[in-house]
């Protein structure tokens, strides 16, 4: 770990959280306890070396730790202990920030629904929903529980949290309806959801994604640096 030899909580912090790929594992485990291997499918482009390197500063600092589950199905789970946890107001602060410079996505981006969907809640994390609503949302296959409530918004990754109704859709449908592309109503009436159980929940979570005030999409353009 680098060190800027500076008496400063700041400095510190960085010196923590600063080195590559740190904050973004630190953004895998706020969707919920991950496997080693369900890290590396999650952060595409790092090296095992790099990652078990993370993750053993990580875990050196305190902000995360290793579970092992009980048989029949025994494995080695990485999650964030209460100081990791005490950084997702700070996590949420810069997804926020890095909303207004997201642009469209290039080419060579991979996009995930987790990635949006912490966006998203980042956003609506100061604003309160009008109802309360706990749904299961199916983004191409993947599942996640998105809570909203007075706080904002909330998301974890998997399917054990009870939920009032199920909502499917894809990734293409989820970005433009945080972006402002679509409609709630429109994309219903597209057929763009599936959704069972509770159609009012359903609707608060919807709506509550709509409303995340994601910039629209503009052309990505290089900086002036790469000119």
């Amino acid at each position: 770990m680098k060190r800027y030899g500076q008496f400063c909580s700041l400095a510190r912090a960085a010196e923590i959280l600063g080195e590559r790929w740190a904050l973004l594992i630190v953004r895998e485990l706020l969707l919920g306890p991950k496997r080693y291997s369900d890290l590396m499918e999650a952060l595409p482009g790092i090296s095992t070396n790099v990652l078990a390197t993370r993750l053993r500063d990580l875990e050196d600092e305190t902000i995360i730790r290793r579970r092992v589950t009980p048989p029949p199905t025994p494995a080695t789970l990485y999650e964030l202990t209460d100081d990791g946890i005490a950084l997702k107001p700070a996590m949420d602060a810069l997804a926020d920030w890095g909303l207004r410079r997201l642009g469209a996505p290039s080419a060579d981006e991979v996009r995930r629904p987790g990635w949006l969907l912490l966006g998203v809640a980042a956003s609506t994390s100061a604003r309160q929903s009008p109802a309360d609503a706990i749904v299961q949302l199916v983004v191409d296959g993947e599942a996640f529980a998105v809570t909203v409530d007075k706080q904002g918004m909330s998301v974890t990754q998997g399917t054990g949290m009870p939920t009032a109704a199920t909502v499917r859709t894809s990734l293409a449908t989820l970005y433009a309806l945080a972006t402002g592309s679509t409609t709630v109503s429109a994309a219903r009436s597209a057929g763009d959801f599936d959704v069972e159980g509770d159609r009012r929940s359903a609707t608060v979570a919807l709506e509550a994604i709509a409303h995340a005030r994601i910039p629209s999409p503009t052309p990505h353009q290089p900086s002036k640096r790469q000119l």
